[in-house]
């Protein structure tokens, strides 16, 4: 049954799909984790109905009213439907642990998250392809594969947006008046105003503009939703939730499949083709350390065997850092339904023509556990996150033991370096010069935080308020060099049958919240699973945007 005889389900029906059906001792494809780039996949690999997929996924179905209900976004931290990750005390955050939660329920970060959508910037995908030495991974083709597979409600913008494509989004048409405002200070700090973000904004070097939500119908559109539910009848899929990847099943430099536990037994099913790993930034080079592939040092301290030398497994750790600057408003002033992040700007505040400084609005005060005890809060409130595009500090990931149910040890680094610390302090002071623009006086009675601090008073503000965007990438990086874990293919190196598809495999972490850029991740593997978009591929793929439809037409190659 092709996809198009296959009718859609919803999140309930999907529930009782997942985990039906006898479990089978091997698949074609093994696809570990259910977010958004391994959604991508195993729904590009299964939907011809040819291949047998095997989907497995830690946490629990996407059918929690606080993954469909965009209001209740932020009832998902600390619940079951995230990973509880902490990293360890941080020297460059005043010595402070923070909280680094991730999705653990099918959909991942796109079933959780603030559902901002924003592709990744021309620079980010040129720059990947510079450093994998793969123009393949550079923006003409990455603007290629969103026209191909968006659904834009909006709008006609056919240059840059795809209609017709399985990912739904829109823009937010609930922008509140501090968001519009801010927007329009942009231009009096040389920021340009875009009214779609997604389009020329993302080749631009400075620019701000309302961002693009994952919502359709009043409903969260997770990747569940666009890629899964369509042919989750066909039969060739089978997804299992509560199911834990332990390790890797490897015959010499083979991965022959996977042992994982699920409904309190452990098994194990061999692929025979390939597997793929889609558990992000954190599981992903855990479950290589645990196979015994990764730095041999860290291997050996943890008890586990070494089957392959990787030194790069688990390193170039990378995050949006940030810091909050809070406002009180002149008029109470309280969130009313979704209250996130709906004005964004990326600008550069060190003279380049990259953006450096990523930040998003907010219409709640929005302090750390530190800041929240030494500031007096206002009752009602807005926030700026001023944060860093292209950090430079780079973090590590490693297991403590063989044992599988064991917490890593992360050490994010983060403002370790002292260029990150220079730009931070620009971020917060354009931050603070919007708040004080002419276009939010009528919604600003006082800046709360962190107010006319300089020098080390302000860089000890900073490193008490930062946070991240909990945009974990780079563990597990595509390249070249002594530290890639994977090539351009994402084929691990020197392991057959195993690929990566999560943001682990960024060489450098995208100027924006990396969803989108996953994705697109998903996508390009999926190509290189079945052949196209390869020099030696089978078949290419032209793409007709005649009316605004995106028509994938076969050619030959």
């Amino acid at each position: 049954m092709s996809m198009q005889e296959t009718s859609t389900v919803t999140a309930n029906e999907a529930a009782t799909i997942y985990n039906s059906g006898p479990l089978r001792q091997e698949y074609d494809y093994i696809v570990c984790g259910a977010g958004s780039a391994g959604s991508v996949v195993a729904r590009r690999l299964a939907e011809s109905g040819e291949a047998s997929v095997l989907l497995l996924e830690a946490g629990g179905p996407d059918n929690h009213p606080g993954t469909l209900t965009p209001a209740q976004w932020l009832t998902n931290i600390g619940t079951e439907r995230t990973w509880g990750y902490r990293s360890e005390p941080e020297a460059g955050l005043n010595g402070r642990s923070i909280s680094l939660p991730m999705g653990r329920v099918v959909g991942g970060g796109s079933s959780v998250n603030g559902m901002v959508y924003i592709r990744g910037h021309k620079l980010d995908f040129d720059r990947w392809a510079d450093l994998t030495g793969d123009p393949r991974w550079g923006y003409e083709h990455a603007l290629e594969i969103y026209r191909r597979i968006e659904d834009f409600h909006g709008p006609a913008n056919h240059d840059y947006r795809g209609v017709g494509g399985l990912l739904s989004m829109c823009h937010d048409d609930d922008i509140k008046p501090v968001a519009r405002a801010l927007r329009d200070a942009g231009p009096g700090s040389g920021i340009v105003p875009y009214d779609d973000i997604n389009g020329a904004a993302l080749e631009a070097p400075s620019f701000v503009g309302h961002g693009d939500l994952i919502i359709k119908d009043g409903r969260r559109a997770n990747m569940p939703t666009n890629y899964i539910y369509p042919i989750l009848r066909q039969g060739n899929l089978t997804i299992l939730t509560h199911a834990a990847v332990e390790r890797l099943q490897l015959i010499r430099a083979r991965a022959d499949g996977v042992v994982f536990s699920w409904r309190g037994a452990i098994r194990s099913v061999r692929a025979r083709r390939e597997v793929i790993l889609s558990l992000g930034a954190i599981h992903t080079p855990k479950i290589l350390m645990l196979s015994g592939i990764g730095d041999e040092a860290v291997l050996k301290r943890a008890g586990v065997p070494v089957m392959h030398r990787l030194d790069g497994v688990g390193r170039n750790l990378q995050d949006h850092t940030q810091a909050t600057v809070i406002w009180e408003f002149k008029q109470p002033t309280w969130p009313t339904g979704f209250h996130f992040s709906q004005t964004l700007y990326f600008t550069n505040v060190s003279g380049g023509v990259r953006p450096d400084v990523a930040a998003v609005q907010l219409q709640i005060p929005f302090p750390s556990e530190k800041t929240a005890q030494t500031f007096n809060l206002p009752e009602t409130g807005w926030s700026i996150l001023s944060g860093l595009a292209n950090p430079v500090s780079r973090g590590t990931v490693t297991i403590r033991d063989g044992d599988p149910s064991s917490d890593v040890i992360i050490r994010g680094n983060y403002l370790s370096a002292n260029a990150d610390m220079t730009t931070m302090r620009r971020g917060v002071q354009l931050a603070r010069e919007l708040g004080a623009a002419p276009e939010l006086r009528e919604f600003v009675k006082r800046e709360i935080m962190p107010g006319p601090l300089t020098g080390q008073a302000l860089d000890s503000y900073i490193r008490d308020s930062a946070s991240t965007w909990f945009h974990m990438s780079g563990t597990c990086k595509m390249g070249n060099d002594a530290l890639s874990v994977t090539d351009s293919e994402l084929r691990v190196r020197g392991i057959d049958n195993l690929r990566i598809a999560d943001s682990s495999i960024m060489p450098e972490i995208s100027m924006v919240p990396t969803m989108a850029c996953c994705i697109l991740i998903g996508e390009r593997a999926a190509e290189l699973l079945l052949g196209e978009g390869t020099s030696t591929g089978r078949r290419a793929q032209k793409t007709d945007y005649r009316e605004g439809r995106c028509l994938r037409v076969a050619a030959a190659s």
